[in-house]
């Protein structure tokens, strides 16, 4: 990313880092699931957006991001689904909605048009800096008792520390909730490995009736 930011700059030509491969997003990752009651807890304490925010992406595992710039055209209240296109891959995503998220949408002020934002507040914001969502929602978790383990300390002003839990630990829970519900691999990958446009066009009846009964063996939590 610094050498990225001097090429625009033009401090540099090219980025000698270009042709490095990152890592897997969820190689050898320290992110916990948060529990239940933290889920709660979170909900309780959570202001404003950000509990929609909390909703969507416990139900879908939608990255923060993505997430936080939702709009309502992404939104088929009719027939239950989420339809985005994921800002780290580029795939368009097609979720079916739980009911309990369904509900909660269905209470949020009806938009004069698709293009709004379903949280205005949060949207086009960035996820990095003091001020970044990624932040807001760590003091969120601190004002709900919510900690994890820390894992690496922070080390200078420009270091961060590195906790157990922070917002992706949701995409972590999604997972953990429907693995122990007892959900197929391969189904799970389908809302956090993100299935292309290409095979959401091709979904059969079944493997769509499949993912409806996955996303309905998650608990039904609520906002109030």
């Amino acid at each position: 990313m610094a050498f990225t930011s001097a090429r625009k700059l033009g401090y540099i030509t090219h980025n000698p880092a270009e042709a490095v491969e990152t890592l897997p997003e969820d190689s050898e990752s320290p992110k916990q699931p948060f529990t239940l009651e933290q889920i709660k807890a979170l909900l309780r304490h959570a202001e404003g957006d950000w509990k929609g925010v909390i909703m969507v992406t416990l139900y879908s595992g939608m990255r923060l991001k993505d997430v936080a710039n939702l709009r309502w055209e992404n939104v088929d209240l009719s027939n239950k689904w989420i339809s985005f296109k994921a800002g780290k891959t580029r795939q368009r995503i097609k979720i079916p909605m739980h009911d309990a998220l369904h509900d909660f949408l269905l209470e949020l002020p009806a938009p004069d048009s698709g293009k709004e934002f379903l949280f205005p507040s949060l949207a086009g914001k960035s996820t990095s800096g003091k001020s970044g969502l990624s932040q807001m929602f760590k003091r969120l978790m601190e004002r709900a008792k919510v900690r994890g383990e820390l894992v690496r300390e922070r080390r200078g002003e420009s270091g961060r520390s590195v906790s157990t839990l922070s917002f992706h630990s949701l995409r972590h829970t999604l997972v953990s909730l429907m693995a122990n519900a007892g959900v197929p691999v391969e189904v799970r990958q389908k809302f956090t490995g993100h299935a292309s446009a290409e095979m959401n066009q091709h979904y059969t009846h079944h493997e769509i009736e499949t993912l409806r009964a996955a996303v309905e063996k998650l608990p039904s939590l609520s906002t109030k």
